[in-house]
């Protein structure tokens, strides 16, 4: 099994890191997070932040990620809306979005490959340690993933990364 992500998925992230909305009273929560399952489905490298000056409330995520393992590989793209509601570092975290999928059966000629992507509806339901200042934090999930014809309520995602102040 070979996991990639590619340089354009770290530049995209420190784009968007570095035009997200900042306050003078507080500053926004932003997170770099790496997430196992969850929308993103397999690996996911992902970017969230508050769409306010404070640590919960509102926010947007956006991450990407890319699996190839034989002769199968599958981006995705996961982006999400959500919501934070606690204290002290400890939250509920409700989030409702859209994953695009690109499955291919050829990793040479992945990025290039013949055919539209796929997007797939997505929520997120758990738990968020999100600290005061910067560090650690820990996000564990029951991430439901839907599309017309299916539905599978028992998704779950476990992600670590870093806080940004």
């Amino acid at each position: 099994m070979k996991i990639i992500f590619t340089k354009s998925a770290f530049v995209l992230l420190a784009a968007i890191s570095l035009t997200a909305n900042k306050s003078n009273a507080q500053a926004t929560a932003q997170n770099v997070f790496i997430e196992a399952g969850g929308p993103g489905l397999t690996f996911s490298l992902n970017y969230d932040t508050r769409l306010n000056s404070k640590r919960d409330g509102i926010g947007v995520r956006a991450g990407i990620g890319y699996l190839s393992v034989d002769d199968f590989s599958l981006l995705s793209i996961p982006l999400q809306i959500n919501y934070l509601s606690g204290q002290n570092g400890h939250y509920f975290e409700a989030g409702a979005g859209a994953t695009f999928l690109r499955l291919h059966s050829n990793p040479d000629n992945f990025l290039f490959g013949n055919g539209p992507g796929v997007f797939i509806g997505s929520a997120t339901l758990g738990y968020r340690y999100q600290p005061l200042n910067s560090g650690f934090n820990f996000r564990a999930n029951v991430d439901p993933i839907f599309d017309l014809h299916n539905f599978d309520p028992f998704w779950f995602g476990i992600s670590v990364g870093y806080t940004i102040k």
